[in-house]
């Protein structure tokens, strides 16, 4: 029932943005287009055995992402959007997550040039996709506070933007001692200053470069140092014919805000990926190395950290690697090789892609000894594409732990497990 009323108020909500900007719009609607709704809907199940012991059970859940909203363009290059979300996980219902996942302007050919503008909240992917996207897969995708400014030539763009990420505060209902901390703890939140240039010569081939700096906004920091990120890098894709070549490097210096005792910043990743098209399939090999730490070492922090990148979309499906907390800042090796299906003319697809992880340090063991191999991931999946934006998609994963994995994942009595995970999973998707 509560899910029934969450999903009748987002339609509510959209039908209101459409009366108000009626109602604002009124005396120029003769210059203006159409409305038009936007949003998405993704919902999955999946069957969860990915703590590696047998001596558990599966665990499983279902969860649903439900966005929607209205477009409008008025007098050709000013756009106003505002698209509201709401997920919950079936099971929980006393939870609703209703929020404004995007609202934005959107302002182009400034003074009648190839500028534009735009600000607000939205999604933004640049270049790969491997240091700042959005996400299609997360039940909250990435999305920005912010702004861009936009310079469009007909074979290259330059953006400058700020973005913003603030963590909300834990609400107190009822204000009890232990929910006010003295001294009071330091936030999260943090701001991105960037330039980005883009280059599409049309023959296949694309460049992008960029240069972003990360800094604090925490009101008391405490003891934590202060974020200065400064990551500056570029990505290459060339085609030939059936043969492409992938490559990216991203160098970061500053110094980072997860240390206590002001160790400066010095990190890097790197990737590389060849892919050749034949008939129906496409075969691709890679790497990607991001740098880390040893545990015991205290002299600099090599740590790689992206933010702001797609979780899903890179080292593994099974997201062990999403961050470099889960790994104990060690840093990743991922050698990958991949086989994309997808038949002309088919509505099914499909892919198989197998990883092998090491870490960029090794790890030193509970029985002694170091160790660096993590190790290797099958995914699999099958899509069938109802139409180009809504698509059912099955998957499954399994995970073959080596020694590092299996010290990272001690249980509470320090007893390691050894076993081979597993997950799978059910999805729909739709977009509008």
């Amino acid at each position: 029932m509560n899910k029934l009323i969450r999903l009748k108020s987002l339609i509510i909500l959209a039908f209101l943005h459409v009366i108000a900007i009626n109602c604002f719009a009124d005396d120029i609607s003769s210059q203006t287009y159409d409305f038009h709704l936007k949003g998405n809907f993704i919902w999955r199940s999946e069957l969860d055995a990915r703590d590696f012991s047998t001596n558990t059970y599966p665990l499983t859940s279902s969860v649903f992402r439900v966005a929607a909203g209205v477009e409008k363009t008025v007098w050709d290059n000013f756009t106003f959007c505002t698209i509201a979300q709401d997920n919950w996980q079936a099971g929980d219902s006393g939870r609703s997550n209703l929020h404004i996942q995007q609202a934005y302007i959107d302002i182009s050919y400034l003074l009648r040039t190839n500028i534009s503008f735009k600000v607000g909240r939205f999604e933004q992917k640049y270049g790969l996709g491997n240091f700042v996207s959005s996400s299609d897969w997360m039940i909250n995708p990435n999305y920005f506070d912010g702004f861009i400014l936009n310079y469009k030539h007909e074979k290259y763009f330059i953006d400058a933007f700020l973005f913003d990420q603030h963590y909300a505060n834990k609400y107190t209902e009822i204000p009890v001692p232990n929910d006010y901390f003295r001294p009071a703890l330091a936030s999260n939140d943090a701001s991105m200053l960037g330039l980005w240039y883009g280059h599409d010569d049309f023959e296949g081939n694309l460049t992008n470069a960029f240069i972003t700096y990360e800094y604090d906004l925490s009101k008391n920091s405490g003891n934590k140092p202060k974020l200065q990120r400064l990551s500056c890098g570029a990505d290459y894709l060339m085609k030939i014919d059936d043969f492409s070549l992938q490559t990216n490097l991203t160098l970061q210096i500053g110094q980072s805000s997860r240390l206590i005792n002001n160790l400066p910043l010095s990190a890097y990743d790197a990737g590389l990926s060849a892919q050749y098209n034949y008939w129906y399939f496409k075969f691709i090999a890679g790497a990607e190395i991001m740098s880390g730490n040893k545990v015991t070492d205290s002299s600099a922090d090599h740590a790689f950290i992206a933010v702001y990148r797609d979780k899903h979309l890179f080292n593994g499906k099974m997201g062990y690697f999403a961050s470099q907390a889960n790994i104990e800042y060690l840093g990743l090796q991922d050698y990958y090789f991949s086989l994309r299906i997808e038949p002309l003319g088919s509505k099914v697809t499909g892919y198989i892609d197998l990883h092998q992880f090491l870490a960029y340090k090794p790890l030193t063991l509970s029985s002694g000894g170091l160790s660096n191999i993590f190790g290797q991931e099958l995914d699999i999946a099958v899509k069938y594409n109802f139409s180009q934006d809504a698509k059912l998609e099955l998957g499954s994963s399994v995970f073959n732990p080596k020694c590092t994995m299996k010290e990272l994942w001690k249980d509470c009595a320090g007893k390691i497990r050894a076993d081979v995970s597993y997950w799978f999973y059910i999805a729909m998707s739709y977009k509008f």
